[in-house]
């Protein structure tokens, strides 16, 4: 049945049980941190949830995800620590790079649709060292995925 979902950067599953509950299927969740996994696992009939680097799997993993067409859609929100508004807002955090696995991950996958959550900081324009005013992260985002076919 073509109803599956895969859930990027999941933490413990909000994202993906909402969608469970609405009548898709998790066919899988990434996470590096392990406590969230087994949490995700824990309250799940279907422990699809994984503990790994998402930069660890293969294009041709990725690509065969969606092989038969059955994954709908993407599901996920990249660490926001580095774009929120409470915190340091660190432009140079290597985890605001992450968003660009996620685009990997739509490239590769294919779905129908996907969601992307982050912070209203995603949406601000960062500095650079000299104070000129760069690209909001959701503005370079939007624009790939446009190239990607998806319209936003």
């Amino acid at each position: 049945m073509k109803n599956k979902i895969i859930d990027l950067f999941c933490g413990c599953g909000g994202l993906s049980l909402g969608f469970e509950m609405a009548g898709f299927e998790s066919a899988l969740a990434i996470d590096l941190w392990k406590d969230a996994i087994v949490t995700y696992n824990h309250n799940r009939k279907r422990k699809v949830g994984i503990c790994e680097d998402i930069h660890n799997f293969t294009d041709e993993y990725l690509e065969s995800l969606n092989r038969d067409g059955d994954i709908v859609g993407v599901v996920g929100g990249p660490p926001c620590q580095g774009f929120s508004m409470a915190g340091r807002r660190k432009h140079d955090d290597a985890r605001n790079e992450l968003f660009n696995a996620y685009l990997d991950f739509i490239r590769l996958v294919q779905p129908d649709t996907l969601l992307f959550e982050n912070v209203h900081g995603f949406t601000v324009a960062f500095l650079d060292e000299i104070g000129n005013k760069g690209d909001a992260y959701s503005e370079i985002i939007t624009e790939a995925l446009k190239k990607e076919g998806y319209a936003t």
